[in-house]
């Protein structure tokens, strides 16, 4: 069985010296950095040249936890060709200012969503578009 995606799961810093050999993988699609208990969180500039690195060999990115508050400058130092950053907001008052922030992501030529989508609809979106941000209201 083959599938059509995959992504890895780097977690914390001491995977880092695997990351050479895994972007060497041409099966590997992606990779999901987490940053492992007591380091940074995944929105600190520490990891802005990991992520730089991951995304200049073609694979995807995924950064799960991000703070609301960091969203807009990680998408202005990360291109957004398979980059996937999710956040949360306490209020949906707070979501729809987080998505009134990001409305420069029209120049990715990116879709924001208000609403929650299936898979089956988020796959033809990826297909459409470079990158997806949704938040569930």
């Amino acid at each position: 069985m083959r599938l059509d995606y995959t992504i890895y799961h780097l977690d914390g810093p001491k995977a880092i010296p695997h990351l050479d050999h895994l972007l060497s993988i041409p099966e590997l699609d992606g990779i999901q950095w987490t940053l492992g208990e007591g380091n940074p969180s995944v929105d600190s500039s520490k990891w802005f040249p990991l992520y730089r690195k991951i995304q200049k060999s073609g694979k995807r990115l995924v950064l799960l936890g991000a703070s609301r508050k960091r969203v807009k400058p990680l998408l202005k130092i990360l291109r957004p060709d398979g980059l996937l950053i999710r956040t949360w907001c306490p209020t949906e008052n707070e979501a729809r200012d987080l998505l009134d922030e990001l409305k420069f992501l029209d120049e990715w030529k990116c879709v924001v969503k208000e609403r929650r989508l299936s898979m089956l609809k988020v796959q033809a979106t990826l297909k459409k578009y470079k990158c997806f941000a949704t938040a569930i209201l």
